[in-house]
């Protein structure tokens, strides 16, 4: 099974390990796995998946139906197998840009079978043209570059959440990484879809939500405690996010 993570975040856990993921987190499961999904509560992930069955007879039907339960007729069929491909070993894991070969190959696989275009040769010749770009980009995706990406974003995001209260400076962010404005941006880009400055606001309204709907500090008090002190823009601020004033969200969602 491929399945990638389009929007949000959240956990997958596969075969009992357990994955935090974001945005572009790309995964292509083994055959017979486990799957367990966990959405984050303030931003839940939108995910999309297909299932590839490696081998299939050729004289018998296919059928475009995924047994997810061992009581299933297709389950243990004899005519739909696992092979081995050189290529992958077990669960992998990479991240894959939106613009991306494989990304844009899985999205027009997904369309189809939303379509209900399931012609049996067209679907076995797409799903090896998917396996021979998988392979391709399993040869070029795990490289230093990607790891250490992912390493500057999650250091990024933890100091961003930490100092969410204080003023975050783009140029003092890209010196924080050792790197120029324009590289942080694209780091940024690649990682949660935004520009900085608006993944900044992005995550100063989720914690503002968080605040008006726990807490009973002012609205003013509020914008304070996520960087927004001035309380004019901060409600322009949060009208923009979220379409509401922050009193009008907290008069719809009770303090819990």
């Amino acid at each position: 099974m491929a399945l990638w993570v389009k929007a949000g975040l959240g956990t997958i856990t596969v075969n009992g390990a357990r994955h935090a993921v974001k945005v572009g987190d790309y995964f292509f499961l083994p055959w017979a796995h486990r799957v367990e999904y966990a959405p984050d509560r303030r931003h839940p992930f939108l995910l999309a998946g297909i299932h590839i069955v490696p081998d299939h007879a050729r004289r018998q039907p296919v059928e475009f139906v995924v047994p997810h339960s061992a009581e299933h007729p297709l389950a243990q069929c004899a005519w739909r197998r696992d092979v081995a491909f050189p290529f992958l070993r077990g669960l992998v894991h990479l991240q894959v840009r939106e613009e991306a070969p494989l990304w844009l190959l899985s999205e027009y696989l997904v369309q189809r079978y939303v379509a209900k275009e399931w012609q049996e040769q067209q679907m076995r010749e797409l799903a090896g043209l998917y396996l021979r770009e998988l392979e391709r980009t399993l040869a070029t995706g795990h490289n230093p570059a990607a790891r250490r990406s992912d390493a500057d974003f999650r250091r990024l995001s933890d100091h961003i959440t930490t100092h969410l209260d204080a003023p975050l400076v783009v140029g003092e962010l890209a010196a924080l990484l050792d790197c120029s404005e324009s590289t942080l941006g694209r780091l940024v880009r690649t990682h949660a879809r935004l520009s900085p400055v608006n993944w900044i606001n992005h995550l100063r309204i989720q914690r503002a939500r968080t605040l008006l709907t726990t807490t009973r500090l002012p609205v003013a008090r509020v914008g304070e405690r996520v960087g927004v002190p001035d309380p004019f823009y901060f409600s322009k601020l949060f009208r923009k996010h979220t379409g509401q004033s922050p009193l009008a969200y907290r008069k719809l969602t009770p303090i819990l």
